[in-house]
Protein backbone atom coordinates (compact mmCIF):
# COMPACT_ATOMS: atom_id res chain seq x y z
CA UNK A 1 0.00 0.00 0.00
CA UNK A 2 0.87 3.60 -0.69
CA UNK A 3 -0.32 6.99 0.70
CA UNK A 4 -1.87 8.54 -1.98
CA UNK A 5 -3.34 11.23 0.22
CA UNK A 6 -3.25 12.33 3.98
CA UNK A 7 -5.12 14.82 5.61
CA UNK A 8 -4.30 14.39 9.85
CA UNK A 9 -7.16 14.07 11.27
CA UNK A 10 -9.84 14.12 7.59
CA UNK A 11 -8.82 12.14 4.93
CA UNK A 12 -6.84 9.44 4.16
CA UNK A 13 -6.43 7.26 0.58
CA UNK A 14 -4.59 4.16 0.66
CA UNK A 15 -3.75 2.85 -3.00
CA UNK A 16 -2.95 -1.01 -3.39
CA UNK A 17 0.62 -1.32 -5.17
CA UNK A 18 0.74 -4.77 -6.30
CA UNK A 19 2.17 -5.23 -9.35
CA UNK A 20 -0.47 -8.09 -10.14
CA UNK A 21 -4.02 -9.08 -9.11
CA UNK A 22 -7.54 -8.01 -8.43
CA UNK A 23 -5.83 -5.20 -5.86
CA UNK A 24 -4.08 -3.25 -7.88
CA UNK A 25 -4.58 -0.07 -8.12
CA UNK A 26 -7.56 0.08 -6.24
CA UNK A 27 -8.09 2.99 -3.52
CA UNK A 28 -9.15 2.52 0.07
CA UNK A 29 -10.35 5.85 1.48
CA UNK A 30 -11.36 6.72 5.13
CA UNK A 31 -13.01 9.62 5.59
CA UNK A 32 -13.39 11.29 9.08
CA UNK A 33 -15.62 13.50 10.30
CA UNK A 34 -15.98 14.75 13.65
CA UNK A 35 -19.38 16.20 15.01
CA UNK A 36 -19.78 17.01 18.51
CA UNK A 37 -17.91 14.20 20.07
CA UNK A 38 -18.31 11.78 18.14
CA UNK A 39 -16.01 10.50 14.77
CA UNK A 40 -17.62 9.11 11.67
CA UNK A 41 -15.70 6.90 9.61
CA UNK A 42 -16.76 7.03 5.83
CA UNK A 43 -14.81 4.02 3.95
CA UNK A 44 -14.62 2.90 0.87
CA UNK A 45 -12.62 0.19 -1.12
CA UNK A 46 -13.17 1.34 -5.04
CA UNK A 47 -10.97 1.17 -8.80
CA UNK A 48 -11.92 -2.40 -8.84
CA UNK A 49 -11.44 -3.39 -12.43
CA UNK A 50 -13.96 -5.93 -12.36
CA UNK A 51 -16.75 -7.02 -10.34
CA UNK A 52 -15.74 -10.50 -8.51
CA UNK A 53 -16.52 -12.66 -5.30
CA UNK A 54 -13.34 -11.05 -4.03
CA UNK A 55 -14.43 -7.99 -4.48
CA UNK A 56 -17.80 -9.14 -2.66
CA UNK A 57 -15.73 -10.68 -0.05
CA UNK A 58 -13.16 -8.14 0.68
CA UNK A 59 -16.56 -5.62 1.10
CA UNK A 60 -18.05 -8.38 3.95
CA UNK A 61 -14.35 -8.20 5.59
CA UNK A 62 -14.12 -4.84 5.53
CA UNK A 63 -17.53 -4.29 7.43
CA UNK A 64 -16.35 -7.01 10.11
CA UNK A 65 -12.71 -4.81 10.46
CA UNK A 66 -14.71 -1.38 11.12
CA UNK A 67 -16.86 -3.08 13.46
CA UNK A 68 -14.18 -4.56 15.39
CA UNK A 69 -12.70 -0.83 15.14
CA UNK A 70 -15.94 0.23 16.84
CA UNK A 71 -15.73 -2.03 19.44
CA UNK A 72 -12.19 -1.34 20.51
CA UNK A 73 -12.80 2.49 20.21
CA UNK A 74 -16.00 2.08 22.55
CA UNK A 75 -15.18 -0.44 25.05
CA UNK A 76 -11.60 -1.26 24.21
CA UNK A 77 -11.68 -4.48 22.89
CA UNK A 78 -12.07 -5.20 19.47
CA UNK A 79 -11.72 -8.76 17.55
CA UNK A 80 -8.65 -9.06 15.40
CA UNK A 81 -7.76 -11.85 13.75
CA UNK A 82 -7.75 -15.32 14.81
CA UNK A 83 -10.68 -13.94 17.18
CA UNK A 84 -13.00 -12.04 14.06
CA UNK A 85 -15.83 -12.95 12.61
CA UNK A 86 -14.78 -15.51 9.56
CA UNK A 87 -15.85 -14.92 6.41
CA UNK A 88 -14.98 -17.06 3.23
CA UNK A 89 -17.32 -17.85 0.69
CA UNK A 90 -15.55 -20.50 -0.72
CA UNK A 91 -16.50 -22.42 2.31
CA UNK A 92 -19.70 -21.37 2.38
CA UNK A 93 -22.86 -25.01 2.88
CA UNK A 94 -25.60 -24.10 2.87
CA UNK A 95 -27.65 -25.67 5.69
CA UNK A 96 -29.67 -29.06 3.29
CA UNK A 97 -32.40 -28.70 5.80
CA UNK A 98 -33.19 -25.17 4.72
CA UNK A 99 -33.06 -25.41 1.17
CA UNK A 100 -35.16 -28.25 1.60
CA UNK A 101 -37.82 -25.63 3.12
CA UNK A 102 -39.90 -23.21 0.77
CA UNK A 103 -39.08 -19.72 1.61
CA UNK A 104 -41.20 -16.74 0.77
CA UNK A 105 -40.65 -13.42 1.45
CA UNK A 106 -43.60 -10.99 1.39
CA UNK A 107 -43.88 -7.43 0.59
CA UNK A 108 -46.77 -5.40 0.52
CA UNK A 109 -46.20 -1.67 -0.79
CA UNK A 110 -48.35 0.69 -0.50
CA UNK A 111 -48.62 3.35 -3.27
CA UNK A 112 -51.14 6.96 -4.19
CA UNK A 113 -53.62 4.49 -5.94
CA UNK A 114 -53.86 1.76 -3.05
CA UNK A 115 -56.56 2.83 -0.39
CA UNK A 116 -56.56 -0.37 1.31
Amino acid sequence: MTVQLLLPAKKVVWKCSEKEGEWKDTLITFDLEQIDDQVFINFSHTNWAQQSSLCSHCSTKWAVFMLSLKGYLEKGKGQAFPDDVHVNHNDFRPNPLLLARPFFILYRGTDAADNT
